[in-house]
């Protein structure tokens, strides 16, 4: 009982160090890194049909300018598609999302009294589909996105996108 009483202990103080650590990590990165991580968060959200991961980079306001779209619209949809876009055989999700971040551009506007911090991106997403084994560009744009640093991190409030190929058979 008394070993039991020990692993208990030990581990529950390595998880309290190993959450402290990165909740540490995170509030000393900068925001361009903090950024980066709700844009990795969302795009693994989605590959792996996690909606939580995806919605939880969407502010409640959030509105697309080019289709009007509010989060509310963009959670029907998501779960449309991590419903619909499965192989019938596999069960597997047959799209993915890449968001290269390598040369990712921010124009950050620091908060001032009750105004809270902004940033301006351009994101280049290519979704691709995956059809009898091979990989096919299902559409790929441009995004401008404009996010606000508030209680829950940075979230995206603003989007409108520009079209580059389009593949979809909509």
């Amino acid at each position: 009982m008394h070993m039991l009483r020990q692993f208990v202990l030990v581990t529950g103080a390595l998880l309290i160090l190993w959450f402290g650590g990165r909740a540490l990590w995170y509030a000393l990165s900068g925001d361009e890194d903090q950024i980066a991580w709700v844009l990795d968060e969302m795009v693994d959200g989605f590959n792996d049909t996690r909606m939580r991961s995806v919605l939880g980079g969407f502010s409640r306001d959030f509105r697309d300018e080019s289709s009007g779209a509010t989060r509310a619209e963009v959670h029907q949809a998501l779960a449309s598609l991590f419903m619909s876009e499965l192989d019938p055989e596999t069960k597997e999700f047959l799209l993915r999302v890449e968001l290269p971040t390598d040369d990712l551009e921010i124009d950050l506007v620091e908060g001032t009294g009750d105004e809270p911090s902004r940033a301006k991106l351009v994101l280049h997403p290519r979704f691709t589909t995956r059809e009898s084994g091979t990989e096919e560009l299902y559409w790929d744009a441009t995004v401008h996105v404009e996010m606000v640093e508030g209680d829950d991190g940075w979230q995206l409030v603003r989007t409108s996108q520009v079209n580059h190929a389009d593949r979809r058979d909509d």
